[in-house]
């Protein structure tokens, strides 16, 4: 019989694999007692520093310090790091100290503008959008003009055209918050489409779930036709859905908006106050009134709507391609799958479906 080996202390030796597996262990100790020591140094001390640069690798010499300095808000200790960390040294001990001298620090543009950003948007200090760069400065006064609904920061945006997308922006929100379309007729965008997408993406517009599907499809038709879309009408439109009331659309200056708008209102009330099995499409259609094109819109849109009600792909391919954009982008949102975005012919709308649902894209993009 063959004995096991025995090594010189009295104990079985041991392989070369357990002798690795209790050196790790014993290295993990080490580490683990020497992040506690650090942890538990008084903020400011200096033995902290010298006690990070006893470590042998500088990658774990500077997390080390990194996370003593963050973990004591000891932004000194960030000076003794190279600028590809203390930049973030000094952003994380901004962010927990709400010290904004702290952004001054980054060297790094863009992290500094963002540093700067997060801080005016947390206290709602217009006075910090003042310390980032002119593009970054207008940038931050209109966020913070929209979220506080105040006016006068809008002054700050600039240019013209960002100083009355601000007011008109707040307008829509305070019309759609409200249900007064007081607001809308004070709104100065009626007649450019993309300025109307800017305010669309820079309000509270899309936190209407009915809002963003409906107005799309709208969108979605006047672009096939080559109609701008003004923001004051959007914003009757909107109110017109929110409130199912058509009296609104009536306030719409293009004609043809205005038609559609009463068509889709009438069919989204009347669907949605139908159930799945007392729907009869024929009476819905014999609603929809206008010229031919209008009809024909009216109609597609309870198809695009039933479709989407029913999950009803077959439906979506059914309808005309300029109508049913929407129809294919809704389930693609709703089961999170760019599957649906594959059935859009238009080649800008399909890559805007597909990056909207990879979360590239704002939702904007996909309206037409």
């Amino acid at each position: 019989m063959v004995s096991d080996s025995i090594g010189i202390d009295g104990n079985a030796a041991q392989s070369p694999e357990q002798k690795l597996r209790l050196y790790a262990i014993i290295a993990g100790v080490i580490v683990i007692l020497a992040v506690v020591s650090f942890l538990f140094v008084p903020s400011g001390s200096a033995g902290t520093a010298s006690r990070c640069n006893s470590l042998i690798l500088l990658q774990g010499r500077y997390n080390c310090i990194e996370a003593a300095a963050i973990y004591s808000h000891n932004s000194t200790m960030c000076g003794l790091l190279p600028q590809s960390y203390n930049d973030y040294c000094y952003f994380n001990i901004a962010e927990n100290t709400s010290n904004v001298y702290l952004c001054g620090k980054i060297n790094d543009t863009l992290l500094s503008g963002q540093c700067y950003m997060y801080m005016a948007n947390y206290t709602k200090d217009a006075g910090i959008c003042s310390m980032m760069n002119t593009s970054d400065a207008s940038k931050c006064r209109y966020g913070l003009a929209v979220e506080t609904k105040n006016y006068t920061l809008c002054t700050g945006v600039a240019g013209a055209t960002g100083k009355s997308q601000c007011n008109d922006t707040i307008k829509l929100d305070e019309a759609l918050s409200t249900a007064n379309s007081s607001y809308c007729s004070e709104m100065q965008n009626n007649n450019n489409t993309t300025a109307t997408e800017s305010i669309l993406q820079n309000s509270s517009f899309w936190s209407y779930p009915r809002l963003g599907i409906n107005v799309s499809q709208l969108f979605e038709f006047m672009a096939f036709y080559n109609q701008s879309i003004g923001g004051r009408d959007t914003c009757y439109v909107s109110i017109a859905y929110e409130s199912s009331n058509t009296a609104y659309c009536s306030d719409i200056a293009n004609q043809n908006f205005s038609a559609l708008c009463i068509n889709n209102v009438k069919s989204a009330a009347k669907y949605s106050n139908s159930t799945n099995s007392s729907i009869n499409m024929t009476q819905l259609f014999e609603t929809c009134s206008g010229t031919p094109d209008q009809i024909a819109q009216c109609r597609y849109a309870y198809m695009s709507i039933d479709a989407m009600k029913t999950d009803n792909l077959s439906m979506c391919k059914s309808i005309p391609q300029n109508y049913s954009v929407t129809c294919f982008y809704y389930l693609a949102k709703k089961y999170n799958s760019t599957m649906y975005c594959g059935y859009i012919k238009n080649a800008t709308l399909n890559q805007a479906c597909v990056g909207d649902v990879a979360g590239i894209y704002p939702s904007t993009n996909v309206s037409g």
